[in-house]
Formats: C-alpha cells, structure tokens, sequence
C-alpha cells in the first residue's frame, strides 16, 4: 500500500481500517463512482475491494474515476451486526462527509454510489444526505427503509441483484424493539420498492461498468438475455391482448408507439436512434412521454405492456 502509485485520499490502519482509494484522474473526471463495500470487508480483505474498483475504473475509462471507499467498520456476514442498521447508521454520517468533498473538488461531475451487501444499508441510511445522481444497490439485503421513497432521496434509486446471488431467499422486513430494529427492510428488487432494476448477473466489473454507463445515460436498458427471458415468458400466453391496456396504446403518437415497439425488443436509446435516424436525445424524450402518458416506472414495465398489449409479437420463441 505504499507504492508511489497508489493514491490514498484518507488512510488509517486502526480498527480494521478505514481508507478511501482513487482509481482514474480525479482532476479530470466528468464521471465519478464510490464503491461502498459490505460485510467482512477491512484491510486484511481489502484486494476485493481493490480490485473491483480497479477494474470497474478500466472498463469505464476515458474521463471516469472510481473511489474505494472503506470509511467504516463493516460488520461480519456471520454475525448479529449484519441483522441491524447499527453500523450503517454509524457510518452514514462519514459517507455523507466524504461524499461532500468529492462532489466539491469535480462539482460538475455526475456522481453515481455503488453499494454492496450491506454497504446498501450504508447508502440508504446516508440517502437524506447525498448529493448524487444514482445510488444502485446489487446484492442488498435491504436499504434500511420500506421503499425508494422512504430513502429520501432526490437521486434516483436503482437495484439489482444476480440469479444465483444467496441473498435472495433471505426474509425482507423489520421488526423494531425496545433497544434496537432487527431486519433490513424490504428487498430493493422487488416492484413494491420501487428501485428501477437492472440486470446484475455476477456482478462483475463488466455488468457494473454497464450499469454506470446506463445509469449516466438515463437508459435503464435491458439486457438481451433478460429481453430473451421476458419474450419466452408472453409467448406461453394465450395471445389475446388485454383489451383495456390496448387501448392505451392509442394515447400514443405513430413515432411513440414505434420507439416502445423498439424498447420491447431490448434496443437502448442510442440503437433506437441509429434505427430510425434520430438524435439520441429526441429518443430519450419520446421514451420520458411514453412513460408518463402510459403510467409506466421504467423500460422494463414498457416492454411488458407491449407484449400484453398485442403491440409486439413473439418469434421464433
């Protein structure tokens, strides 16, 4: 850790170690990520750390910087600690600081928090707090609140999580008692929280990298698999649209109903552009109307009314 070419922006050895690293040129960055571990994380286990921010930093590239951010003692996955907010609630107010004076040395840089296992416990007590663009939880066992509302936050609230990710069948709730609150929360993935989902897969540095690059864009793309998945699932249906959702669809203009045709089918806002000859930003617009006169929460909700609707039929499925 002393090498010349690592860049510490706070070090402290004592208690399991607190430290936040920076990967790319901070001078330069127009794009900044803080990655916020979760349990069993300290300096004695801090190469995982290390080198998922390396490696998420090279997939991003160009003016992108990515901080490890190790500023609290993280509790052990085995242990009465990971049940309770406790030690997220101890470490918000130092994330809230740190986030602070990050944003005040790149202002105009877009600011995204990653945040791991229980570091999205961490990232959900501080939310009130954080002056960024995205949080996006993968892997949670709860954010600490009900909903992305409860969060408090003006970011927008993302959540993702892998399919063999052992987390999943954890009970998602809380129970407060006299002297403490045992549980989580609810699960950010599931529709009532009301995150925008996004497919985490293993949530290597690759998908995260993608995530970075689709939350900045304001894209909440589908990836084909999850696209792939979803056809499979409609075409089992009997094939009659809903007649209510169907004619919704004529609230929509001809180019509107072409793009959430395009959408159903996994293209991102810069496919869908290059398809139809557009400016990518005249995409992102049809796709903010289509959701708002639809009532729809994100992309993957459009695709699923397009099917049910008739709008786009499987093939080949």
């Amino acid at each position: 850790m002393a090498g010349p070419e690592r860049r510490f922006l706070s070090f402290d050895g004592r208690d399991g170690g607190r430290t936040a690293e920076v990967f790319g040129d901070l001078s330069r960055a127009g794009r900044m990520a803080v990655l916020v571990p979760g349990s069993d994380t300290g300096l004695d286990r801090y190469g995982r750390l290390r080198a998922g921010a390396a490696a998420l930093q090279r997939e991003l590239g160009g003016r992108s910087a990515v901080v490890a951010w190790l500023g609290y003692r993280t509790p052990g996955t085995v242990s009465p600690q990971v049940l309770t907010p406790g030690r997220a609630d101890a470490a918000a107010p130092a994330l809230r600081r740190f986030v602070a004076q990050l944003r005040a040395t790149r202002p105009a840089a877009r600011t995204s928090l990653l945040c791991h296992s229980y570091g999205a416990v961490v990232c959900g007590r501080a939310a009130p707090g954080l002056d960024v663009a995205h949080i996006v939880l993968y892997g949670s066992p709860g954010a600490g609140a009900d909903n992305a509302t409860g969060m408090r936050t003006r970011a927008t609230v993302w959540a993702g999580r892998g399919a063999g990710d052992w987390l999943a069948p954890v009970p998602h709730a809380r129970l407060r008692l006299p002297c403490t609150t045992v549980g989580l929360g609810a699960d950010p993935v599931s529709p009532e929280f009301g995150a925008r989902a996004f497919p985490a897969k293993d949530a290597s540095a690759a998908e995260l990298a993608q995530a970075v690059r689709v939350v900045a864009a304001g894209d909440a793309l589908l990836a084909p698999n999850v696209t792939k998945r979803l056809i499979t699932e409609f075409s089992r249906l009997s094939g009659t649209p809903r007649a209510p959702l169907k004619d919704r669809v004529g609230d929509l203009t001809e180019r509107g109903t072409e793009v959430l045709s395009l959408i159903a089918q996994g293209l991102s806002n810069a496919e869908i552009a290059g398809r139809l000859v557009v400016a990518e930003q005249t995409v992102k617009t049809h796709v903010s109307r289509i959701l708002l006169k639809l009532g729809l929460r994100d992309r993957t909700q459009a695709a699923v009314f397009a099917y049910e609707t008739g709008l786009v039929r499987p093939a080949g499925y």
